[in-house]
Order: structure tokens, then C-alpha cells, then sequence
């Protein structure tokens, strides 16, 4: 809850000053051309105005202090995680598991892993109807991949005709979280991918 309590005891004090500037004026005013008494229920309501606008502006702005404190947090609970997304993932050694999307037609699929530039690096027999595969971090020809960035697909086959291409999607860890322009949370991975809240399909917490 907002303290208020040393805003009210200015805003007291101001008025005290007020009511004693207005007694002054009271006193020396003109005998022959009084102020008419609408003048001075005109100046006490004008000040009256003032003062809750003056509360009501110093309330807005710590709640939107609160508010900022709270955004801030959503993003801290976002760093250190793991995400679940379609995005490019670092490869930290052991046994990658890639979900991806089972195919009802599908006899036969590879999976595939291609580098930060798009290339192959490796290709192998999956089963189509699987929700998880794995990768070891092997290339194709065997030999060890690297960290990567590498990114995964699943290409399906109906017998010898050639499915259209689907991205699998692997955990990566979160090592920045910011509010774009548009006030979404966007999300760096540790392998320089950024990628949108919006398109996490899952998360957890630790390696």
C-alpha cells in the first residue's frame, strides 16, 4: 500500500498557508470594494482541486512503479530457465531429446540436424509415429558435432514421396529476457536465438 502519510502532512501544511494568506487578504482588502464571498468559495475550491490532483498523481505514479517492479520480475523467473521452442539450441554434450510432431501417413522419416548456416550435419532413420527422438551429437559421417547452434526438423516420406519438412523442438536455456516495443517478453537462448513467449511450448526448470 502506498504511503501517503508525509504527502497528506505537506499537503496540510500547505493549506494552513493557504487559509492564512486568505485571512490576510481578507483583512486588507478594500472597505469600498469588498471580495464577494463566491470569490473566496472560488479560491477554496480551486485549491481543493489541486490538492487531489496532487494525491491522485503521486498514487498513479506508485502504482506504476508497483506495476514496472512486477514486469520486472516476470522477467527474472524467465533467466536460467529452459524453454521448449522450435528455435536453434546449443548442444552441452549427452544425448539430445527433439520432440516432434507424430505423422498419421508418414511410413518412414529422418531426422535432421542442420549447423548455424543452414547446413546438413546430419541425417537419420526415425520412427514417424514417435513424439521424442534423440541425437548424440554426431555428425553423420560419426565424428562429434560441436556446441552448435544447431537447429532439428523431421522429413517424413509416404512411401518414396517426400513429406513437406517439419521443425522439431528441443530445450534451450534462457540467458536474457526483454519487453520488445510492444511490451512481449522476448527471450535470448544461450545460443544467440531469440525467440517470442508466445511461441514456448514448454519450460522447466534446471540442466
Amino acid at each position: 500500500m502506498p504511503d501517503v502519510s508525509g504527502r497528506g502532512s505537506a499537503l496540510a501544511s500547505d493549506f494552513d498557508t493557504f487559509l492564512k494568506m486568505l485571512t490576510v487578504q481578507a483583512r486588507n482588502q478594500d472597505p469600498l470594494n469588498p471580495l464577494d464571498a463566491t470569490d473566496y468559495a472560488t479560491q477554496l475550491a480551486t485549491f481543493s482541486n489541486v490538492e487531489q490532483q496532487v494525491m491522485t498523481n503521486d498514487l498513479l505514479a506508485d502504482i506504476s512503479a508497483a506495476v514496472s517492479g512486477s514486469r520486472l520480475d516476470t522477467l527474472r523467473a524467465w533467466v536460467g530457465a529452459q524453454v521448449l521452442s522450435e528455435a536453434p539450441a546449443r548442444y552441452d554434450g549427452g544425448d539430445v531429446a527433439i520432440r516432434t510432431v507424430p505423422s498419421e501417413v508418414a511410413t518412414s522419416a529422418d531426422l535432421v540436424v542442420s549447423d548455424a548456416a543452414g547446413q546438413e550435419i546430419f541425417r537419420g532413420l526415425v520412427d514417424p509415429t514417435a513424439t521424442t527422438v534423440t541425437w548424440d551429437g554426431t555428425r553423420t559421417d560419426g565424428t562429434a558435432a560441436g556446441t552448435g547452434p544447431f537447429s532439428f526438423a523431421v522429413e517424413g516420406f509416404a512411401g518414396t514421396e517426400a513429406l513437406p519438412s517439419q521443425p522439431a523442438a528441443v530445450y534451450g536455456r534462457v540467458a536474457e529476457a526483454r519487453f520488445d516495443e510492444g511490451g512481449r517478453t522476448v527471450l535470448t537462448l544461450e545460443s544467440g536465438a531469440e525467440v517470442s513467449e508466445d511461441d514456448v511450448m514448454g519450460m522447466r526448470i534446471g540442466k
